[in-house]
């Protein structure tokens, strides 16, 4: 059970930082677009 538990940690952090990546890249592209950059 730990090492389940251990695996889903892991793949849920994983999905984290994806997601603040993604997010990361949506408000530069905004302030790219707001700057006209």
């Amino acid at each position: 059970m730990n090492k389940i538990n251990a695996l889903r940690r892991a793949i849920n952090s994983g999905h984290y930082e994806i997601n603040a990546y993604r997010l990361a890249i949506k408000i530069v592209q905004q302030e790219s677009k707001l700057f006209g950059l």
